[in-house]
This record gives structure tokens, sequence and C-alpha cells, in this order.
């Protein structure tokens, strides 16, 4: 179907759904929709860019978060740069669209920026030594997945927000890496993706906003520019991004 057509059915599903819907879809990118390479992608009419797409699916009646398809299998290249996973749930109003934190849900257990100190040394390690680099992220990662786990899933809809549910939900170390079973560029992949991850949750606590607000926020606004550059230098700028924005 066309663009015009899909609007008004993504609308018509809104209209009908209840409060806690939620959609999953695939869009790709203009070009590789006019391009029709490959079979799989004879199905797509049209394409549209990650960064409007919340503002498109906004418009029909769903607040929704986006990322490629590769960024989703531990760092691993799958062969669809150009191909997007949509998620996300039906728009409320604006009463009931509040945090759903409690008290509870606050980092008091764990300090933000001791967070994001070890983020940074970290980092700075895997620089230069990828061995030391690698042992002190899996050090980290014993130490705070657990904490982490739950503080993802007291969040409202963790879901929503890009690379929580495939992340920050699941045993970070199942994917290989703690028995060296990664390739180079697959293991920087899932460090990134993991401390990238780890960002986005202590941002959303301390800022106090859910699932649903987060492709509204201005992080994700500012993550979105970051796309393309390359993995190691680009967490250094999403630690400064989280970093002024929950001392703002």
């Amino acid at each position: 179907m066309n663009r015009d057509t899909a609007t008004i059915l993504l609308r018509k599903i809104a209209e009908i759904s209840g409060e806690k819907s939620q959609m999953f879809t695939d869009v790709c990118v203009p070009a590789l929709a006019e391009a029709k390479f490959g079979a799989f992608m004879t199905h797509f009419r049209w394409g549209i860019d990650l960064d409007e797409i919340p503002s498109f699916f906004s418009e029909t009646g769903w607040n929704v978060s986006a990322s490629y398809a590769d960024d989703h299998d531990q760092g691993r290249n799958v062969g669809q740069r150009g191909l997007m996973f949509v998620h996300g749930n039906l728009n409320v109003s604006e009463s009931k669209k509040s945090m759903q934190l409690t008290n509870e849900v606050e980092l008091n257990a764990l300090d933000p920026n001791e967070i994001i100190r070890d983020i940074e040394r970290i980092v700075d390690i895997y620089r230069n030594n990828r061995e030391t680099g690698r042992s002190e992220y899996l050090t980290f990662i014993r130490h705070i997945r657990e904490p982490l786990r739950t503080y993802a899933q007291k969040l409202n809809n963790p879901v929503a927000i890009g690379k929580i549910s495939p992340r920050l939900l699941r045993d970070p170390l199942s994917s290989g890496i703690e028995d060296n079973l990664l390739s180079v560029d697959e293991e920087e992949g899932h460090i990134f993706g993991y401390l990238s991850a780890i960002l986005i949750l202590v941002y959303c606590i301390k800022q106090r906003i859910g699932g649903e607000q987060f492709p509204e926020s201005v992080l994700y606004k500012e993550k979105l520019k970051l796309q393309g550059i390359k993995r190691i230098d680009a967490i250094m700028q999403l630690i400064d991004l989280v970093k002024n924005e929950i001392e703002s």
C-alpha cells in the first residue's frame, strides 16, 4: 500500500485498539524501497528515514522507537542496514502518560555518576588495550547486571526504549562474549550496545520519563545524529550527552 493508505490504516487501528496495545512493524529507508534490492525489499512501496519515524507514527496515534535491524544481533552484521524495526504503544492522554515510577525505582543503590565514570574508564581502557578493556567490561557487567535488570523491569514500558528490550532485559553474557566467541567487530558492537543501553536507562530514570516519552526526548534526537560514527567514539559522545542532560 502507499504511504497515504498506510497512514489511514494506522489511524484506524489506533482508534479501535485498547489503551495498552502495542504495535510492531518493519520499515526501510527510502533508497532501499526505491531500489527494490532483493526479493524481500520488493514488498516495500515507500520508505522513511530513521529520524522521521517517531513523528510519522505519532501523527497516526502511536508512540514508537525504531532502530536498524543490524543493531539487534549483539554487534553482528545481519546484512539489513537499511531495514528498521519499529515498536511502540498506543498514544494515551497526557494524564496517563506520566512516568510510572515510584520512590522505590530510584538510582539509590547505584550512583549514576559512578556508573558513568565506570563506563568512561572501560571505554578508555578498551581503546588502548582490547583484552584488558574486555576484562574490565565483564567485571563491571557481572557486578551491575542484576540491579540494572530490576530497574529496567520497573520502568514504565521499557521495551519502547531503544536497545533496552534486547539488552538490559536479558543476560548480556549469553551472547558469547564471556567465552570469547565473538569476532573483534562483534565484541566491540556488543560492548557499545550494552553500555549505551545502560546510559539510556540512567537517563530515563533520572529524567523520570518512560518508554513512550523517550522518542520525544533530547537524548533520542541527539543520539540519532551519532548514526554511522565509529562505535567507540560514539559512546564517548553519548556519555557527554547523558551527563549534560541529567545535570541540567
